[in-house]
């Protein structure tokens, strides 16, 4: 285990870090990409925010064959963003270990263990909650954090808060993250996190159905 601690130590050039455009990489670009790209505008305009913007592309519970990040990324720079930070999801697992020495509540570690264990994978809430917890700064994300802009360093992601933008189908997946990080040396992160949870323009991902853990399905 890495000596990662739960630190405030970490330089926060922005005010702000927006996720937007999250996509599984066997979905097609759509309607929901572009919409998320239109409410990261309209934040940004009526606001006089300092902020970066990230993606997080889903590799892990998808299949990565005809995926292009390169195309994907010029179609929402075409559409007025360029996001600035992207991070593929299987980049999350190592940090996802070593969360979960974090949780301080044994019958939410013992779930989150006994699913990994049955179903030989994590968890949305899991990777979603490092995922999080990186751009605060309070795990490092520098190994997984792929710079899509040439003015930003690493160090840069780190943030003081988060605004999520994500089609209403991930409610229970947002739910179950902020719960987790509650339960987590990490608690206090989740006053930090704001999600924007709009309708979706298309159907999120042919099939898809968000997996929870037990505990918080229940």
């Amino acid at each position: 285990m890495s000596t990662i601690q739960p630190h405030e130590s970490v330089p926060r050039k922005s005010r702000y870090n927006i996720e937007f455009a999250h996509i599984y990489t066997d979905e097609i670009v759509n309607g929901n990409h572009f919409e998320s790209t239109n409410i990261v505008l309209e934040v940004t305009t009526i606001s006089e925010l300092r902020f970066t913007t990230a993606v997080l592309i889903d590799d892990y519970n998808a299949s990565s064959l005809g995926f292009n990040t390169t195309d994907f990324l010029k179609k929402l720079e075409s559409h007025g963003v360029k996001p600035d930070f992207y991070v593929y999801e299987s980049d999350l697992i190592p940090l996802a270990n070593e969360f979960l020495s974090y949780i301080e509540k044994p019958k939410v570690f013992r779930m989150h263990k006994s699913y990994i264990e049955r179903k030989g994978k994590y968890p949305c809430s899991l990777l979603t909650a490092v995922w999080y917890l990186i751009r605060l700064g309070y795990m490092d994300g520098s190994k997984v954090v792929r710079i899509n802009n040439p003015l930003l360093s690493a160090n840069d992601i780190y943030s003081e808060r988060l605004i999520n933008i994500l089609p209403g189908a991930f409610k229970h997946i947002e739910t179950d993250t902020h719960k987790l990080i509650g339960h987590s040396k990490f608690h206090g992160a989740r006053y930090k996190i704001q999600p924007i949870l709009f309708d979706e323009k298309a159907p999120v991902r042919q099939g898809f159905v968000p997996d929870r853990v037990s505990v918080y399905s229940d």
